[in-house]
């Protein structure tokens, strides 16, 4: 029996794919280190970047299993792992943490753009030599009248070098036994006393764009704490790691179902093994 989701998942598959086929395949993408924004905002408009936003704030609805479906589309018939990281980070960015935990003021101020790719989402965890153990952050935040002052250092950011908005975990407090207590805040990219880092010279997944950040005293007002205070750890950080690493079994398949197709598809030019004999070998 098919199910509305069944039929959803596939729907939202073949479309992926023929999206892949005319944007992503053929482009030499995985040997890019240009971020190629033409195809982003092909993605926006295709409703592609806004998998996991709620209909109200002009995005596509689903969840963690549509953005899986998708990133497993886009893998297996663009040719490349790079561009759908970037897009399934942005998107989870805007499902996970400002749909799920912001403010209706939050929601509507940014997630119609996130929507639509006018804005690219980044979250902003590791840090310069420590990463992103909680024990060792050193970016804080100090409440200063109505905002805050968030100073700071932040690295490996995946989508850091052309994100328009940071969701910045810093330190806030500690409890009595000196741990430390972190917040979330939203920072867009014009925030003053936010500069970008030279972006990071990876050898893999490109064109996805990862990079760092600088935090000079930036002032972050009080209503840009994302959910609640002193508590990012537990109801950001720890579930994203979960969260990233289901969502992304589906560009991992996506990817491991391509390099079996080329394999067959070199396997049977060669001559050397017909097809039958090749299934059974993969089958037993």
């Amino acid at each position: 029996m098919v199910t509305c989701m069944d039929e959803a998942l596939e729907n939202l598959r073949n479309r992926c794919a023929r999206f892949a086929r005319d944007h992503m395949a053929g482009r030499g993408l995985s040997a890019s280190d240009e971020f190629p924004r033409d195809i982003w905002r092909d993605m926006g408009r295709a409703g592609l970047l806004g998998l996991g936003i709620p209909e109200e704030h002009g995005g596509r609805g689903g969840g963690y299993p549509h953005l899986s479906a998708a990133g497993e589309a886009l893998v297996r018939h663009g040719g490349n792992l790079g561009l759908p990281m970037s897009a399934i980070l942005h998107q989870l960015v805007a499902h996970f943490l400002i749909a799920g935990h912001g403010s209706e003021t939050q929601q509507q101020a940014f997630l119609p753009d996130m929507a639509e790719g006018r804005i690219t989402g980044c979250l902003a965890i590791s840090e310069p030599r420590t990463g992103a153990h909680p024990r060792h952050m050193k970016t804080e935040a100090r409440l200063q009248d109505d905002a805050y002052l968030v100073s700071g250092e932040k690295t490996f950011l995946t989508n850091g070098p052309i994100a328009d908005l940071y969701v910045v975990m810093a330190v806030t407090g500690q409890d009595a036994d000196g741990r430390n207590r972190i917040s979330a805040f939203i920072l867009p990219r014009q925030t003053p006393g936010l500069t970008l880092a030279d972006p990071l010279p990876l050898d893999f997944l490109k064109p996805s764009p990862h990079g760092g950040i600088r935090l000079d005293g930036a002032r972050v007002p009080a209503d840009r704490m994302l959910g609640p205070a002193n508590r990012a750890y537990e109801t950001f950080i720890k579930p994203f790691r979960e969260i990233e690493d289901a969502v992304m079994l589906g560009p991992w398949a996506g990817g491991m179902s391509r390099q079996m197709e080329l394999l067959a598809d070199a396997v049977r030019q060669s001559g050397t093994r017909t097809e039958t004999e090749l299934l059974e070998d993969w089958a037993s």
